[in-house]
């Protein structure tokens, strides 16, 4: 009998602490009816822009991919870091869209994505020895001198 006593307490204790958060929620919702009802009585119906400027949009899913396969991204990944950080304007479609619209930054693998890496530049014409000679410098050697 005891552990029915001890166990109908805790649940009054849960039943008290939600009522509370129920009745919390219905106070912030009652007070944001008011508002929104107050803001369109006075005609300040503020509109809210929830898409990103073009091109922005291509931006934010390209910082969001790693340099390197072992970093690669899931779409679902990708949606979820951008939510993360703050941008919901693009859906997980938009960021399919968006990835199949840029192939040529990106690369992919098991529906994995990634930034493409750039080419690296080759190194200066000079003496394979040390590598000190500029590679203006050994054009101007070649160059005939009148």
């Amino acid at each position: 009998m005891q552990l029915i006593e001890t166990k109908k307490a805790d649940a009054t204790k849960r039943v008290a602490k939600l009522r509370g958060q129920l009745e919390a929620a219905e106070a912030e919702l009652r007070n944001l009816e008011i508002t929104a009802e107050t803001l369109t009585r006075l005609g300040l119906n503020p509109e809210v822009e929830t898409s990103s400027p073009r091109g922005q949009s291509v931006a934010h899913v390209l910082s969001v991919l790693d340099d390197s396969d072992f970093g690669g991204k899931t779409p679902k990944e990708i949606h979820d870091a951008l939510v993360a950080n703050g941008i919901t304007s693009i859906s997980q479609d938009n960021v399919r869209t968006i990835l199949s619209r840029n192939k040529d930054s990106i690369e992919t693998s098991d529906g994995r994505y990634w930034r493409r890496v750039e080419e690296e530049i080759e190194p200066p014409i000079g003496k394979p020895e040390d590598g000190s000679q500029t590679a203006l410098d050994a054009q101007q050697k070649e160059e005939p001198e009148w």
